[in-house]
């Protein structure tokens, strides 16, 4: 059994398709694997009314920066790969009102490697 957190075993496929995608020369697909991972980390920074950031604010001296990153579960994880997938598709739906169809393929490109991380996210 896994017992590495849920983010953390996204990440190592995350990691894992990224160099795959480099080897191939995917850009797109590399845009896409590295942009969820920055929201992964975005998400699991402490938020800004948390008790991690108001301790912060009184803080001082080596180690004071450091706060504990909110932990992500699974539903956490799908929820961020559900908005992700989201905010694709209503760009996607606004490029193409705009006649740019070329920007909403891309879009619609990128929902397509997301969703192979949210299908296989209970897994």
């Amino acid at each position: 059994m896994d017992e590495r957190r849920p983010a953390d075993r996204l990440r190592v496929r995350l990691r894992g398709d990224l160099t795959a995608a480099m080897r191939a020369r995917r850009s797109e697909e590399l845009a896409t694997i590295r942009s969820l991972m920055a929201a992964i980390d975005n998400a699991e920074a402490p938020g800004v009314g948390s008790p991690a950031k108001s301790a912060l604010l009184g803080a001082v001296g080596l180690g004071s920066g450091d706060a504990s990153r909110r932990e992500l579960n699974e539903a956490d994880l799908g929820e961020l790969l559900d908005a992700e997938i989201t905010d694709r598709r209503e760009q996607a739906d606004v490029f193409e009102s705009l006649g740019r169809p070329d920007e909403a393929l891309r879009l619609r490109d990128q929902v397509v490697v997301i969703e192979r991380y949210r299908d296989k996210q209970s897994h």
